[in-house]
């Protein structure tokens, strides 16, 4: 397949160049965006290869609008490539170098917080795959989001008590990442709010999760 061949060459020319000039950084960026939404698995793997490559070299302009891209197609209408967005997110925030952290973390906190906080369908596939990104920015950039982490516990909070056991799941260990990087007086407030809800669960709470939630707590911050 020709699209496969360019994409592995393109992969192949960015292993051995160590920088590019700008405008063929928006153009290949431009390019393997587009693959994400071939029709063909392999192309669609290969493109997140390529980013993975891309963001240990492109400049910040690039690097925000390949945030950009991805995060605004996880949360569009295509409901069949919401895992390949989401595994180049995932790929985007563990290949990006440290000092970038800070325009990855500007650019998809508040889109995955829409993501989480606005998904009405029933599958809450959304949901879901912003939870998991979410944990994995929270990891490798969390002091970088101090602005967004109270409202991130709200809304992560809210999901310890969701029907799939999948989503409630990812909930969990969202706190756990989020608590190594709290503030003492937000890791104290979030440990009493639990501790409550525990002593008086509301209807929809499982008193199971909210302690499996303190656990994950105790083992990240030690």
């Amino acid at each position: 397949d020709e699209r496969y061949m360019a994409t592995s060459d393109i992969i192949g020319l960015l292993k051995k160049e160590s920088k590019m000039e700008s405008f063929i950084e928006q153009r290949v960026c431009a390019a393997i965006l587009r693959q994400l939404n071939d029709s063909s698995a392999d192309v669609q793997a290969a493109a997140i290869k390529c980013i993975g490559e891309l963001t240990n070299r492109v400049q910040e302009a690039q690097l925000r609008e390949i945030c950009s891209a991805l995060s605004s197609a996880l949360l569009g209408e295509n409901e069949q490539l919401k895992d390949i967005y989401s595994i180049g997110l995932k790929t985007t925030v563990s290949g990006v170098p440290a000092h970038m952290g800070h325009a990855v973390a500007h650019e998809l906190a508040p889109q995955l917080i829409r993501g989480i906080q606005s998904d009405n369908s029933e599958s809450e596939t959304v949901r879901e795959e912003c939870l998991d990104v979410m944990k994995d920015l929270v990891e490798r950039f969390g002091l970088e989001m101090e602005g967004h982490h109270e409202t991130i516990i709200g809304l992560v909070m809210e999901q310890l008590s969701n029907r799939k056991a999948a989503i409630s799941k990812r909930a969990t260990s969202c706190i756990g990442a989020l608590s190594v990087v709290l503030s003492d007086t937000m890791l104290h407030r979030l440990m009493g709010t639990l501790l409550k809800c525990i002593e008086k669960p509301r209807g929809d709470q499982d008193v199971r999760v909210l302690i499996q939630t303190i656990g994950m707590i105790s083992r990240s911050v030690g």
